[in-house]
């Protein structure tokens, strides 16, 4: 999550909870201990090659650290408390030219006060039941995307 996501996950403290979903935890730890196995099976195996001994303990190794990253970063979901629905992050990125269309389609506001040339972000955070919106607009000045509305509920 950037910073301007945690941002407003912070402003919506009261209701969003960043939960752990064991799913993705059983899945990670799953692949881990597959990477174990592997890595531990080609050091005790005497039938294979040399070669070919390194590659699948490289392998299994690469399999463990890919689990760990895993786990560390990607088994967090954000959920809104009131009925327990995950919470999705969507980016998109829109000309100013669109920008009217966009803002129709999503019901914000037409007129936003720009600020150069630069491409607008817009990052929604929408529930799975449609009952939490939240979105907010950016726009790309000097080498980064600063915010120039949001968040606002719908």
């Amino acid at each position: 999550m950037d910073n301007n996501i945690k941002n407003v996950v912070s402003q919506w403290s009261d209701v969003i909870s960043n939960r752990i979903d064991a799913s993705k935890i059983f899945l990670y730890v799953a692949l881990s201990v597959l990477g174990v196995l592997i890595a531990v099976m080609s050091l005790m195996s005497r039938s294979l090659g040399g070669a070919v001994t390194l590659c699948c303990f490289a392998v299994g190794a690469t399999i463990i650290g890919l689990g760990l990253w895993l786990v560390t970063n990607h088994s967090r979901v954000l959920c809104y408390t009131p009925t327990g629905s995950r919470i999705r992050h969507n980016k998109r990125y829109v000309n100013r030219n669109e920008w009217s269309k966009v803002a129709s389609e999503f019901g914000l506001e037409p007129s936003l006060p720009f600020v150069g040339n630069g491409e607008l972000m817009l990052d929604t955070l929408t529930s799975d039941d449609g009952k939490f919106n939240v979105y907010m607009v950016s726009q790309f000045v000097e080498f980064e995307y600063k915010v120039i509305f949001g968040p606002t509920k719908k």
